[in-house]
């Protein structure tokens, strides 16, 4: 019935999906759900482009940067890298939204509630494919945990 056809569509929220998300993943509203937006182009922006191009350097940037300043947006990040990695078919890009779990983990912890089930994403990563990225993700990740929150974003 209706019903079920709801729980597949919020289902298919958290996996992998080629096009730029339409709205935020958390209930967000105003100033943030604008952020959030602004955010999730961004990573785009950094997934689409040319490694090392200026417009990928400054697109990685300003994510670390809103991230880093804003709380409730560290958790909408976390939350969008996390959907595109999960169930990604495509290698390249799949890696690519890596890079970033990893510059995330040295730059912000994702928020209490959240941090288990990052924690167990790239466990479960590291498990299945054994990625280096993975493991440098979760050092950055308890690294940050264990000594605090950095004094400003890593340039």
């Amino acid at each position: 019935g209706r019903g079920k056809s709801k729980k597949k569509a919020d289902d298919l929220d958290y996996i992998y999906s080629k096009s730029l998300l339409k709205t935020s993943l958390l209930p967000l509203e105003g100033e943030l759900l604008k952020a959030a937006l602004e955010v999730a182009s961004k990573i785009y922006v950094y997934v689409s482009n040319k490694k090392g191009s200026t417009e990928v350097v400054d697109a990685a940037r300003s994510v670390l940067v809103k991230g880093f300043t804003m709380d409730s947006l560290a958790e909408e990040i976390y939350c969008q890298l996390l959907k595109q990695t999960n169930e990604n078919p495509n290698r390249e890009s799949f890696i690519r939204y890596w890079e970033l779990i990893v510059l995330c983990c040295a730059t912000f912890l994702p928020p209490t509630r959240l941090l288990k089930y990052v924690g167990a994403h790239i466990q479960h990563q590291i498990r299945s494919d054994d990625s280096s990225l993975a493991r440098l993700a979760l050092q950055n990740l308890l690294r940050l945990r264990d000594n605090g929150p950095r004094k400003r974003v890593p340039s």
